[in-house]
């Protein structure tokens, strides 16, 4: 649902909105319009409760600026000046599902001209070469934004028909979704491999242990070393030498470490990435039809290519960004 059509159903159902709330409850804010018209929610309100991060349990303060003090209104700030002090309170929302709805909230559902239907793809489409949203071209397939704005000089088409993208993705979907029903370990791995980073490099515990066991090795030979000069057992031009090699290699060990580390957490974070989308998409049996509700629920976004003439043949590429796999 749109935040005009949330707004519409809270006011069909009598919900206070919040200021007659606090009028009624508590006398604050008396207002002649709290008291003859309590339940007119706007849909400004529902897009601000939504996005109101300090509903998922964390202190958001310095949202607002002013321009001067001799000025009272209110400047928004940049997001990231923001400052957020994470769980300072309970949280009434969950952070995943917040990103969803302030993903969705503020897309424009425009409907199509001639069913009046509300465009299903609304906010998930994008063009691969511009990354701007692909918009709705003769009434129900899609056509570049920036193609239609501006021309061929800045973009192609990437023309994609309704049916063919409906169907493409409801495959999609379900091949996920008939995978985890029947066989969840097999789609982890294909997942897995499918998703992981261009550096294919195998980490080990065991090659790890080994580095860091030499990195020890290493540092008592230094130090033994450093007794020996000490003691004038070996020359200064010796141990000079043999410090600088020891030096080095350990400079070498650090490097390979942190590289190895890195892939390791990067395995991990897939890991639970692949976990969470097969949980999720689970919850689901095998689909008939496509919904905005499953679309939101599984996909981040989808990226459309300009398509391709082989062997006389018009062939065209998708690429769907699931939730998780990103």
């Amino acid at each position: 649902m749109s935040a005009y059509h949330i707004a519409r159903y809270l006011k069909d159902n009598k919900i206070l909105k919040p200021r007659a709330y606090m009028n009624q409850k508590y006398q604050r804010y008396k207002n002649e319009m709290y008291d003859k018209y309590p339940y007119d929610w706007h849909q400004e309100t529902i897009k601000r409760i939504v996005e109101n991060y300090e509903y998922c349990g964390h202190m958001v303060s310095s949202v607002n600026t002013k321009q001067s003090f001799k000025s009272k209104k209110l400047i928004r700030k940049d997001a990231s000046d923001w400052i957020i002090v994470k769980n300072t309170h309970e949280a009434i929302i969950d952070e995943e599902t917040y990103d969803k709805a302030k993903k969705v909230i503020r897309i424009r559902k425009i409907p199509m001209k001639k069913t009046k239907e509300r465009n299903l793809f609304s906010g998930l489409l994008r063009c691969k070469d511009c990354g701007k949203a692909l918009s709705v071209y003769k009434n129900h397939d899609f056509c570049c934004s920036t193609y239609r704005s501006k021309g061929k000089d800045y973009c192609s088409s990437h023309y994609i028909r309704y049916d063919k993208l409906y169907n493409a993705i409801l495959d999609d979907i379900n091949y996920h979704i008939d995978k985890a029903q029947f066989d969840k370990n097999k789609l982890a791995l294909e997942l897995f491999y499918k998703y992981q980073s261009s550096n294919n490099e195998k980490v080990s515990i065991n090659e790890i242990n080994k580095i860091e066991h030499r990195k020890e090795e290493i540092r008592l030979i230094m130090k033994k070393m450093y007794e020996d000069y000490a003691l004038q057992k070996v020359s200064e031009i010796m141990y000079n030498d043999s410090i600088l090699d020891y030096d080095n290699e350990l400079k070498s060990i650090d490097i390979r470490l942190k590289s190895l580390y890195v892939i390791k957490n990067k395995k991990k974070e897939l890991e639970t990435s692949v976990d969470r989308f097969i949980s999720l998409v689970s919850k689901y049996a095998h689909l008939e039809v496509l919904t905005r509700e499953v679309l939101n629920d599984l996909i981040l976004n989808i990226y459309v290519y300009q398509y391709e003439m082989i062997d006389k043949k018009r062939v065209q590429k998708i690429e769907i960004h699931y939730n998780f796999l990103e």
